[in-house]
């Protein structure tokens, strides 16, 4: 009897804590929707299309470029870039309040400064690279 008591005492604390865990997943914050309307990277309405490279520079020496090099943002958070016939793809996030972009590819986080500027261009910078984006 005092086996079946201590059986009885386990099963109730596991679900207890069962459902402990299912009321603090449900409590997390939604993912960030990259592109969604409560979005206000710079990058608006530039979403799911490839943004041409209008040129690029490594340690301030410029990269040859082909002319369909280009990098996409999707607004699922995921990140194509083709430069010079290599694609990669990885994920990236903005931070609005920092005017910062994060992607990671290949295992590697870069994050680089993007700045607007009055062109219709957008600049990402992270001190050793330099990519000038044309806005289509």
């Amino acid at each position: 009897m005092k086996s079946l008591a201590i059986l009885l005492v386990f099963i109730v604390l596991g679900i207890g804590s069962s459902y402990a865990q299912d009321t603090k997943a449900a409590q997390k914050p939604p993912k960030k929707v990259y592109g969604g309307k409560d979005d206000n990277c710079m990058l608006n309405g530039q979403y799911n299309k490839p943004l041409s490279i209008n040129s690029m520079s490594q340690n301030k020496a410029a990269v040859s470029l082909n002319k369909a090099d280009y990098i996409q943002f999707n607004t699922d958070g995921t990140y194509l870039q083709t430069i010079n016939g290599i694609q990669t793809a990885g994920t990236w996030s903005f931070d609005e309040s920092t005017k910062k972009i994060t992607v990671v590819c290949g295992g590697k986080n870069q994050t680089f400064d993007a700045i607007q500027q009055a062109n219709g261009r957008i600049e990402l910078n992270d001190g050793n690279t330099s990519i000038l984006l044309n806005k289509n």
